[in-house]
């Protein structure tokens, strides 16, 4: 911010100075609400969006019939991009702001250039400047509380009560929570991925511990010296979480334990307890690993040399096209008059032209702020827009009084102005998860400064500003509660999509055990990566939902429990998953074809339950069928009924998982129709 700010005054620009400031800060405010890393693709979208927004804007302000026009469709716009993730939504906030402030006066076309050129040159200094620097939150608290998980798993290895390793996970998994209802975004993966790591290294320890007594001297021995080197590679781990440093000296341990895995198989003799443990390592061995990819991810690790900044840009521009194909698909989508997504395009389509129309028939001036306030107060949801709202308008109001106040009376300029700003926003970015009514003081103290050097100040103008504030967000609250958005069916909607995603991430892992040759490593991590990804989005509606009114809220309960056991049942794929990557893991199971095809009819059956609020209706016999598998392996000892086996002990929580999924969703139906609730509410 202070770049340009200075350069503009220090050659006698100040308002391209400020400009390129006012640029600048939009990338900022862009990287802090978009999650540890923004995509640099992001960033240049919305560099190069705002600055033809703006030069648009000036070009097309009169007359101001076609202004409106132009207002209305950037507004839809931008309400679409809502449906294309929090990036892409911030984006369009950033593309209706910089018509709104750059946009408003209308120019010739070297002028709109001009600025428009200042504007995008400040975008991409800070852009640079992010790329190079790195960008990462420091998320202490949440660190500290997967760091104290970690620290238990590793007691666990020496003896250390069960009990104490699931507070400490359910502690982690909680203090993930807050963060990202704040930012509302699902840049939550390394947290998230290190919690459920934990639970998935939770369950291997567990089996080690159960299949301990039933080991000779010699394989005891060797178990024992692979847990000493787990305690220690789980050591690391924490310290690397919560220093946010690199997860040094790891890779040695996961060696270490990769050889005492293949020892303690290849013992002369070795029965199934033997090669069980032996699994149990080197799923293990996996698991220690993509933790630390996750540690290292948190940490934020990247390099300020120019051939890393040159190559992380260069990959970024290269997959541009394939985002933006993407970004099209969801934004088409969402233009569905049944997508929430295009109900609240409607409405910004509907509030900024009639916010300027409202704006220039007052006797005011600066009625930009109008609409300015409205699209900043307007969002898709209820809680973000009354609940966060409210302090929106309290924070932009005492931010409008109290720097309208002091440029009215002291106009500073120069050395004081950049020194402002400056303080502006560092306080801003500061409190940002602290307390959201201040970080809305400092942001309006930092818009007002900006565009001092370009406006006039006078005393007057601080009411009219104060006045256009509360005008524009009770518009923004009156347009939200005249055509809501309530979740209940979103949020089933995304549930289904959760345990759609389930189901094909489950297909593809049992499958795995059908023909162990077609099994695509990079498909089971895609499949993985989408099943998360719905996981996340199902917790973002769940959020929005818990904030709205109690007479149209879902029940929130019994999504609980549902997603519980949507949780169980995406452990127990990893689970499967992971076993894939053993070095037994090439030996077909052709028994498990049974139970594949139940699998994917019962999670067929649970999607359907939920989009249509009905019961799933009976299921296979998945129980049965696990323990005809179970019956199947102890007929044998060899290496296929060994591997029988262990498919048949990693199906048992996942069968218990999806029973308890179809049991709570025929609960629900049930309870429906006895207390006469509409199904929308579930």
């Amino acid at each position: 911010m202070v770049i340009p700010l200075a350069a503009g005054f220090a050659v006698g620009l100040p308002v391209a100075g400020t400009i390129a400031a006012f640029g600048a800060i939009n990338i900022g405010i862009l990287i802090m609400t978009s999650g540890q890393r923004t995509p640099v693709t992001a960033m240049l979208a919305t560099s190069l969006g705002m600055a033809l927004v703006a030069f648009a804007g000036s070009l097309l302000a009169a007359p101001l019939a076609l202004h409106l026009l132009l207002l209305a469709l950037v507004g839809f716009l931008a309400g679409l991009l809502v449906a294309a993730g929090p990036d892409a939504a911030q984006v369009g906030v950033f593309l209706a702001i910089a018509l709104i402030v750059f946009g408003r006066v209308p120019t010739g076309p070297g002028p709109a250039a001009v600025h428009a050129a200042w504007f995008l040159l400040g975008c991409l200094l800070a852009t640079a400047i992010a790329v190079l620097a790195g960008v990462r939150r420091p998320l202490r608290s949440e660190r500290a509380a997967i760091a104290g998980a970690y620290r238990a798993l590793a007691g666990a290895t020496g003896g250390q009560p069960p009990l104490s390793v699931a507070q400490a996970a359910a502690a982690a998994s909680a203090a993930i929570g807050p963060w990202h209802r704040v930012t509302g975004h699902p840049e939550t993966a390394p947290l998230r991925g290190l919690v459920d790591e934990a639970t998935r290294i939770r369950s291997e320890l567990q089996g080690l511990s159960f299949q301990r007594p039933a080991l000779g001297p010699e394989a005891g021995r060797l178990v024992d010296a692979a847990r000493t080197e787990i305690a220690a590679a789980l050591g690391r781990l924490a310290a690397a979480v919560e220093r946010a440093r690199g997860s040094v000296g790891l890779e040695p341990c996961c060696d270490r334990i990769g050889r005492l895995a293949r020892e303690l198989d290849g013992e002369p003799g070795a029965a199934a307890p033997e090669r069980f443990c032996a699994d149990r390592l080197t799923a293990l061995t996996g698991q220690l690993r993509a933790a630390a990819r996750m540690a290292d991810t948190l940490a934020g690790i990247r390099r300020a040399s120019l051939p890393v900044t040159a190559g992380h840009t260069a990959d970024a521009v290269l997959h541009a096209p394939g985002d933006l194909i993407t970004l099209t698909r969801r934004v088409r989508a969402a233009a569905a008059p049944a997508s929430p997504a295009f109900r609240h395009a409607v409405r910004l389509a509907i509030v900024l032209p009639l916010t300027a129309e409202i704006a220039a028939l007052l006797p005011w001036p600066h009625g930009y702020w109008l609409s300015l306030t409205a699209v900043i107060v307007l969002k898709p949801d209820f809680g973000a827009t009354l609940g966060l709202g409210a302090a929106r308008i309290l924070g932009t109001l005492a931010g409008v009084i109290a720097t309208g106040l002091i440029l009215a009376l002291a106009h500073p300029q120069g050395a004081l102005l950049v020194a402002l700003v400056a303080v502006c926003t560092w306080a801003g970015f500061t409190l940002y998860q602290a307390n959201y009514a201040l970080y809305a003081i400092f942001l309006t103290a930092l818009v007002l400064l900006l565009i001092a050097p370009a406006e006039r100040q006078a005393v007057g103008t601080v009411g009219a500003r104060a006045l256009l504030t509360v005008l524009g967000g009770g518009i923004a609250v009156g347009a939200y509660l005249a055509w809501p958005t309530w979740q209940a069916i979103p949020l089933r909607s995304a549930a289904a999509d959760r345990f759609e995603a389930l189901a094909s991430f489950l297909d593809a892992a049992l499958r795995g055990y059908l023909d162990p040759a077609g099994c695509d490593g990079a498909t089971l991590a895609r499949l993985a990566t989408a099943a998360r990804r719905a996981q996340f989005r199902v917790q973002a509606s769940l959020g929005r939902a818990a904030a709205e009114p109690a007479g149209v809220r879902p029940d929130i309960d019994d999504y609980g429990g549902v997603l519980a056991a949507g949780r169980r049942i995406a452990a127990g794929a990893h689970a499967l998953a992971s076993n894939l990557r053993d070095p037994g893991a090439q030996i077909a199971v052709p028994e498990a074809a049974v139970i594949t095809g139940q699998v994917e009819s019962a999670m067929t059956a649970i999607v359907r339950a939920i989009r249509t609020t009905s019961p799933p209706g009976p299921l296979p016999g998945l129980r049965r069928s696990q323990q005809d598998l179970a019956a199947v392996a102890a007929a044998g000892q060899t290496p296929r009924h060994q591997r029988t086996a262990i498919l048949a002990a990693l199906l048992d929580p996942l069968v218990d998982a999806i029973n308890t999924a179809a049991g709570q969703l025929a609960d629900l139906a049930a309870a429906d129709t006895r207390s006469g609730r509409p199904p929308a509410r579930r």
